[in-house]
Formats: C-alpha cells, structure tokens, sequence
C-alpha cells in the first residue's frame, strides 16, 4: 500500500520506517522524515542549543559551561595546537579517556578539548602507547601530547 505524505508530497509504502502509527492501526499523514525534521526545528526555535546539550550530556555527561569554561582556560583553542573553533569545518570535541569508558564518557574521565586532527591523533598514539615504549622527539606534537595524557593522569 502507498501513501503520500502531506508535507513533502513524496508517495513512500505505508510501513512502520515509513510513516509512525498512531492508534487503532492508523497512520500520520507526514512521513517520518518531515515529522523529525519538524521537531528538529521546533527544537531549534524553543532552544537553540538543545541538540548540543543533550549530546554533551549523552556523550560525555558534562554541560556546554564546562565545555565553554575548558575552553576558555585553554585561551579558546585546541589544548594539543593553535586549532580554534571550526578550523576543521565543526565545533571541537571533547576528548577523553577511553581506558576508563570506551563510548560514552562517565564525565571523570573527561580531558580537554581538542581539535578533530588532534583527536583522532592523540587516539591513534594511546593505541601505540599501550603496546610500545614511545620516546618522542623533544618540542614535538608527540611530546606535548604525552604530557598532556600524563597531566590528566594524574587529576584521576
């Protein structure tokens, strides 16, 4: 069976990745894609910093204040590089450690913020860190990444 969706006026079988059921086997006349769309928005209009919020909170339980608080504290760039604020076309991340979780972060284990290039980097080095002596080259990235890692080591 087709149904058309009143908002984008795509026709799209009527099934359940489709069209959200309601009561007594009926369906929303918008298709799931409008209808997530719409909330979105509605979202964005109510509180704009509402995705970014509960994606801090899911994530790494932290708050936008702690992130904007660590960020400031690292004169609000990369704690590893000069990297500010959508360098890398995105927001910077929240680094942190994941010998303690894995996935999400617990927000104990939460480190600094770092660009993606840094972050994705500083993965890659804790990944050989675990399974080889590093001896990096003094003043390099390396190095002062290792301290870094340390310096959080310690905090634990």
């Amino acid at each position: 069976m087709i149904k058309r969706c009143i908002k984008c006026d795509t026709e799209k079988e009527l099934t359940e990745e489709n069209f959200e059921s309601k009561a007594h086997g009926q369906f929303n006349n918008e298709c799931r894609t409008c209808r997530a769309q719409y909330f979105k928005d509605w979202r964005a209009k109510k509180d704009p910093e509402y995705l970014r919020r509960k994606a801090l909170k899911e994530l790494y339980n932290t708050t936008i204040e702690w992130y904007e608080q660590k960020l400031c504290d690292q004169d609000g760039h990369c704690a590893l590089c000069e990297a500010t604020q959508y360098t890398h076309r995105k927001r910077m991340g929240v680094d942190h450690d994941h010998s303690c979780c894995e996935k999400r972060g617990c927000g104990k284990c939460n480190r600094g913020i770092l660009c993606a290039t840094c972050n994705y980097r500083i993965g890659q080095l804790e990944a050989v860190i675990r399974e080889a002596k590093v001896t990096p080259q003094p003043s390099s990235w390396t190095e002062k990444a290792m301290r870094y890692i340390d310096s959080y080591k310690v905090l634990q």
